[in-house]
């Protein structure tokens, strides 16, 4: 879960932390009917059962809160998609990314710097093959910065509009995080389309 409550995930009266649940009594949440009654009595899933869905078939962006770095590791390397995921782990974690790297030196942790100017110093702690960035803090120079050092940016979008992705693409940005996926692709292969003719 992206949160630390369900209170958003579920209907009715069932709030509170997800750390106060046990895994059955999560199990059990209904946390589809929110979204639409063809979702009716969706279940949380498992990790794990994040990986088998996914394995072969698209990379996971795995936003960490609360880690449990050695478990969360052992069930990667399972299905063996140390390089299927990043994980995305705030630049002042850094003790929580070098138990990545020490564990994992095939996983792939994808630090956010915070300011451009932090960039330098996170490369020469862990030399990142990804970083993350939100529309507060991208723009030209900082993308300047990260391909110096050959780092992927992947950026959090903010409105989720054309305007918006297209002056993300232009500063040479490699990934966006968005809400709206299918509109994003036909974006991207609108402009395509309109290149090639």
């Amino acid at each position: 879960m992206h949160n630390s409550t369900v209170d958003e995930y579920t209907e009715g009266k069932v709030t509170g932390k997800v750390a106060d649940f046990t895994l059955s009594e999560l199990r059990k949440l209904n946390i589809g009917s929110r979204v639409g009654p063809e979702w009716a009595d969706e279940k949380i899933p498992t990790f794990e059962e994040i990986l088998q869905l996914c394995k072969g078939k698209i990379g996971i962006y795995l936003d960490l809160k609360e880690p449990d770095v050695k478990a969360q590791i052992e069930i990667i390397k399972k299905y063996g998609m140390e390089r299927e995921i990043i994980w995305y782990i705030p630049a002042s974690n850094m003790n929580v990314i070098k138990e990545i790297k020490e564990n994992c030196y095939k996983c792939l942790p994808m630090p956010d710097p915070g300011k451009q100017e932090n960039i330098e110093k996170v490369f020469k702690e862990i030399q990142p093959w990804f970083i993350a960035t939100d529309m507060g803090e991208l723009n030209e120079e900082y993308m300047t910065i990260a391909k110096k050092h050959n780092i992927k940016v992947i950026v959090d979008e903010d409105k989720g509009t054309e305007e918006e992705w297209s002056k993300i693409i232009e500063w040479g940005t490699d990934g966006i995080q968005t809400d709206n996926p299918e509109q994003l692709i036909n974006f991207l292969k609108n402009k395509k389309t309109r290149e090639t003719k």
